[in-house]
């Protein structure tokens, strides 16, 4: 869905598509890692019939096995789902649980040889990185996993190509859905998870600060409320 309804990733459902599948590799590899990946797809919730017939069009590009669902078939996959519209469903998106796969790919990283760096690094040169605390650590490659900000490295040319994005999303921690497939609407997207339901994003460019904003939270809220009714006055985490 990132394809269809992103316009910078809307040439790219090839590349999403082998980047997706490549978990399921990694998931095969771990006991139980098959509980990691979440394959019930996903839904738009469009706001006029001629949206969803353009949105259809081009997923079939995409997804031929894609379909239009009744108002009472996309709430037989999401029953606490508010929709008196028809919805766009796809099989082929797919959800993670971000707490357990980060476990797992640390532990991943650091089996075949990784080096995980809490302070911060000042200077790197092929084959060795300086830290702030002025020590110096032999590595094949440094991978910057801090985002478009925190970083100390000033010298490698590909940061200048970087651009913060400020994301704000809210956790109904204890409130559902809890499973079936992740729900899109204009503004909004709730995605079920074992811990709660989670909504968002804003995105934000050009900003890295951590304010939560009142004003974005409650739209945030009011559109996920308005697809799922019980999160208009759930509990945020």
């Amino acid at each position: 869905f990132e394809a269809l309804l992103d316009p910078v990733a809307d040439m790219h459902f090839p590349l999403l598509a082998v980047a997706r599948d490549l978990w399921s590799g990694f998931a095969a590899s771990l006991p139980r890692g098959e509980d990691l990946i979440d394959r019930a797809g996903a839904l738009y919730v469009a706001p006029a019939d001629a949206d969803l017939q353009r949105r259809a069009d081009r997923m079939a590009a995409f997804d031929p096995n894609s379909e239009i669902l009744t108002p009472a078939q996309a709430r037989v996959l999401s029953p606490e789902l508010h929709c008196t519209r028809p919805a766009l469903f796809s099989a082929l998106d797919w959800r993670l649980e971000p707490k357990p796969v980060l476990c797992a790919l640390h532990d991943a990283f650091r089996a075949e040889g990784g080096y995980t760096a809490p302070q911060a690094v000042v200077g790197w040169s092929t084959g060795c990185a300086k830290m702030r605390t002025g020590e110096f650590v032999r590595a094949d490659v440094l991978v910057l996993a801090t985002g478009a900000s925190g970083f100390a490295v000033n010298e490698i040319a590909e940061l200048d190509l970087l651009t913060p994005i400020k994301g704000q999303i809210l956790w109904f921690h204890g409130s559902g859905p809890f499973a079936g497939p992740a729900v899109r609407a204009p503004g909004v997207y709730v995605a079920p998870s074992r811990g709660g339901a989670l909504a968002g994003a804003s995105m934000q460019e050009g900003r890295n600060d951590r304010e939560i904003e009142p004003d974005i939270i409650d739209n945030l809220r009011a559109r996920a409320g308005a697809l799922f009714p019980g999160l208009a006055q759930a509990e945020l985490t």
